[in-house]
């Protein structure tokens, strides 16, 4: 799958189904690890969507903030395969994610990426 943020700037996964886990891409170049030089490779991806805006820090610095309290939309793929769910993260508790039953979302042992994208960000 692609998360794809403009026309010059996207992200691939690509399933291995040998080891059950997703390479990362980055504009059709495998991303790999600073220190392992190995591509990066997850057992589990979420991509969470959120709002996002601009503003300046305390110094003129252009900055983005994310909303990461409350909830929104998420899209899992686990095990080679895409589900939709959900994401809530109340103030000072950790994110959660819910399956579309609104059950608790069960990943699989081992990393799990999180992508925050704006609202709208197209996934395909």
């Amino acid at each position: 799958f692609e998360v794809v943020f403009n026309n010059l700037y996207s992200v691939r996964w690509t399933y291995d189904p040998i080891d059950n886990s997703y390479l990362r891409s980055m504009l059709g170049i495998p991303f790999n690890d600073r220190v392992t030089r190995e591509q990066i490779r997850a057992k589990n991806v979420i991509i969470c969507f959120s709002d996002f805006s601009n503003s300046r820090s305390a110094i003129g610095e252009q900055k983005v903030n994310i909303r990461t309290i409350g909830t929104g939309s998420a899209i899992f793929y686990l095990d080679g395969k895409k589900t939709a769910g959900t994401w809530r993260r109340d103030v000072g508790k950790p994110i959660k994610f819910y399956n579309s039953d609104g059950e608790d979302l069960k990943v699989n042992a081992g990393t799990t990426w999180i992508q925050v994208v704006p609202q709208g960000t197209q996934v395909k």
